[in-house]
């Protein structure tokens, strides 16, 4: 959700285990470390070797590691939100 509380995303998510968590987006599968304190959730992207190298052969595109790192800046927190009907 942006900071006006319009849904934002379309992807979809499993949790894994206790503290990892799975996003599908339009590039596929992406696995994140996570953290929930205090409503606050905090992701680790976990990149594979082809999502490496497909950002390195494609640096200027939008792609699955580049997404995963911009989610999960040091200081990014997600908060939670109530989905007023649309989840």
């Amino acid at each position: 959700m942006d900071q006006f509380g319009n849904q934002v995303d379309d992807g979809t998510y499993v949790n894994v285990d206790s503290n990892t968590i799975q996003i599908t987006k339009e590039f596929g599968v992406t696995t994140f470390d996570y953290s929930i304190q205090g409503g606050i959730l905090q992701l680790t992207p976990i990149i594979t070797d082809k999502q490496r190298r497909d950002a390195l052969r494609q640096p200027e595109g939008f792609l699955a590691a580049g997404w995963m790192v911009s989610m999960s800046y040091p200081g990014s927190k997600w908060k939670n939100v109530p989905c007023a009907g649309w989840c």
